[in-house]
């Protein structure tokens, strides 16, 4: 129970972070990071398959 609880302060938590700071980041910060997140779960998913 304690588990779901922290997940999901960490989700809104995150969410209204990234809302907040959408719009001052460059895009192209924002692609550099979308593109990381996208590499570790690409290997991420590789790595446990």
């Amino acid at each position: 129970m304690l588990g779901t609880i922290v997940n999901v302060i960490t989700v809104v938590a995150g969410s209204a972070l990234g809302l907040a700071l959408n719009k001052r980041l460059p895009k192209r910060f924002i692609r550099i990071f979308f593109q990381v997140v996208g590499l570790f779960t690409l290997f991420l998913g590789i790595s446990m398959a």
